[in-house]
């Protein structure tokens, strides 16, 4: 197998199965999220551009997200924003308990 190069480097087969893993997160937050507003009637390359959009906190709509939109979706919407704007990898490690049980500072 060839090494993988990036920026001058060699890059492990361990950076690579994480960089995968976050492009895995983002693919799968969108596919799970995209799939209550066809579930609810939405046109299924509409409902892609929203959700994508909140993902990717770049505020663009297809006219999809109005103030009539079913709470649900709201939620939803919601969600991909925070996920979008916070990032995976920050709320993996909030929401990871070893990060914040037992660890209290020495005095």
């Amino acid at each position: 197998m060839a090494d993988v190069h990036f920026g001058g480097r060699i890059v492990s087969a361990e950076e690579l199965a994480r960089a995968l893993l976050l492009m895995l997160l983002f693919l799968l937050t969108v596919g799970l999220s995209w799939l209550p507003f066809v579930a609810l009637g939405t046109a299924p390359l509409e409902a892609l551009f929203e959700v994508v959009s909140a993902v990717g906190t770049v505020g663009l709509s297809s006219g999809v997200a109005a103030p009539d939109l079913d709470p649900l979706l709201k939620l939803v919407l919601i969600a991909d924003m925070l996920l979008g704007r916070v990032e995976f990898v920050a709320l993996l490690v909030l929401l990871y308990p070893r990060t914040w049980i037992g660890k209290r500072a020495s005095t």
